[in-house]
């Protein structure tokens, strides 16, 4: 249709034609989400869809999220799970859709940006699937026509939309990466602990009912507290993750129910079935120590007594330095 036909149609024309094959590639998607059986990982999103929380394992809650909203609208079916991660392409292509047509100064443009879209492999057959992509691509669309009306009209108002579609996918996927990269570099959560007990440390003091007098008092504790917030929370990391238990717990004996036998593990073909009557088969599972939560109890007062010490200490050294002038 662009290629052979495209420019020579009239502008209002090409851009029905465009929506409208848009409208059908969007229903021949939903007709494959309702037709194809969900794939391992899309089982579990719906599982998690059934507890919904503010966070899973190494995904964001949006697509859980999304499942719920669509299997109850549309039962547990495959066609309920699937049905707004596929209709996250509207507002998507809409988007694309407004962007080129600001770009470029003209709407051809944008409904062609649109319909290519559309046929990318990404969302033609990715957005048929539950999966968080189809969130992380309708919200980088929306970023792409903030920027553009940034571009367009040069109103700072617009940083605000940008910020908050720039941080879906940042909270999609940012935080997948980032819990990663601090289980295999640990010296980044210390280094980023003692970067907030700087700016602590600096807000403490250049707190407008409390800058005057210290900038006129005690200068040079002005320069030394964001020093001293990084090293409290420095050293008091250190402390907590020293005084951490290292040790797992204790596992204990259960009993493990008969009824439970048939669903643990699938029987072989040429051998008898397990007697469901049979005494119950002990198991071991672990048992929470509660120990853990009197350390951490322990960790708070003291935390809380060391920094009431850090307190005194700078009280101490401001009045100090004010005995000298």
């Amino acid at each position: 249709m662009v290629a052979f036909g495209g420019a020579a149609w009239p502008e209002r024309q090409y851009e029905a034609a465009v929506v409208v094959t848009i409208l059908v590639l969007v229903a021949v998607r939903l007709a494959c989400a309702a037709a194809t059986t969900l794939s391992f990982d899309e089982a579990l999103y719906w599982l998690w869809s059934r507890h919904i929380a503010g966070g899973y394992y190494d995904h964001p809650p949006i697509n859980p999220i999304l499942i719920r909203l669509g299997t109850t609208a549309f039962g547990n079916t495959e066609f309920g799970v699937r049905v707004f991660g596929v209709l996250l392409a509207l507002p998507a292509s809409w988007a694309i859709w407004r962007s080129g047509a600001i770009l470029f100064k003209d709407e051809r443009v944008g409904a062609t940006a649109a319909l290519y879209f559309n046929l990318t492999l990404l969302v033609a057959v990715g957005s048929a699937l539950a999966t968080p992509d189809n969130a992380v691509v309708a919200a980088t669309a929306f970023l792409l026509l903030a920027l553009a009306k940034l571009y367009d009209t040069g109103r700072g108002a617009w940083w605000l939309a940008i910020g908050v579609a720039l941080s879906l996918p940042v909270l999609g996927f940012g935080g997948v990466m980032l819990s990663r990269m601090l289980r295999r570099a640990h010296g980044l959560v210390e280094f980023g602990a003692a970067l907030l007990g700087w700016i602590a440390g600096g807000m403490a003091l250049t707190d407008p009912l409390v800058f005057p007098w210290a900038d006129v008092n005690a200068p040079g504790l002005v320069q030394l507290a964001p020093a001293l917030g990084a090293a409290f929370v420095f050293l008091y990391g250190r402390f907590v993750a020293h005084d951490a238990p290292h040790q797992p717990p204790k596992p204990r004996r259960v009993e493990k129910p008969a009824q439970m036998l048939e669903v643990e593990a699938p029987i072989p073909l040429f051998e008898s079935a397990p007697d469901v009557d049979a005494a119950p088969e002990p198991v071991d599972i672990h048992e929470p120590d509660p120990a853990p939560a009197v350390r951490e109890d322990r960790i708070a007062i003291i935390g809380l007594l060391l920094l009431a010490i850090a307190a005194g200490a700078i009280i101490m050294i401001a009045s100090y330095l004010d005995s000298f002038n």
